[in-house]
């Protein structure tokens, strides 16, 4: 039987220190791109985004294609999911900026790394991101940067709770 954390979108988050960042930890970033969606609106004005041709069910077993670099120009996000939409890729890594200050970046099977210009544009990312995941929107202003939360579930629906790393047990 698969974990229950397999079926959250997410299952951790952490708060940059300086007010601005947050990782999430969405257990297979490769599936869940398609929260990008709701960012396609967003001006690309850089990014690096590398990719391997995946022509299965018709490739070879011994066939393996080389990683590559996109080089193709794209305006928005929505230019750029609705072209990778057609294609055969699997994305190794990425990292986008955009003109309003914002930086989306995997870490391949980590997280999401996710900066924003101010607190105020992270609160509202984590606003959209909490609805998007059905959890329940805690008071922003009482998460604490630097603070690593996990999601919980109870049979209310999910939440998210802060998470203290104690290194100092098991260690006695």
């Amino acid at each position: 039987m698969e974990e229950l954390h397999q079926y959250r979108l997410i299952s951790w988050l952490t708060l940059s220190k300086d007010g601005m960042g947050l990782d999430l930890d969405v257990s297979s970033t490769r599936r869940h791109l398609w929260i990008f969606q709701h960012f396609g609106h967003l001006e690309i004005q850089n990014y690096m985004l590398y990719y391997q041709v995946n022509n299965w069910p018709r490739q070879r077993k011994n066939t393996v294609h080389p990683v590559r670099q996109m080089k193709k120009k794209f305006q928005t996000l929505f230019e750029m999911l609705a072209y990778l939409d057609l294609k055969r890729y699997d994305i190794r890594y990425f990292k986008i900026e955009f003109t309003n200050g914002w930086v989306f970046k995997e870490q391949p099977y980590i997280n999401l790394h996710l900066i924003t210009s101010s607190t105020e544009e992270r609160n509202e990312l984590l606003t959209l991101l909490f609805a998007l995941s059905a959890i329940k929107k805690p008071d922003l202003c009482s998460l604490k940067n630097g603070s690593t939360y996990r999601v919980v579930s109870d049979t209310y629906g999910q939440n998210i709770e802060e998470f203290v790393f104690d290194f100092d047990e098991g260690f006695n």
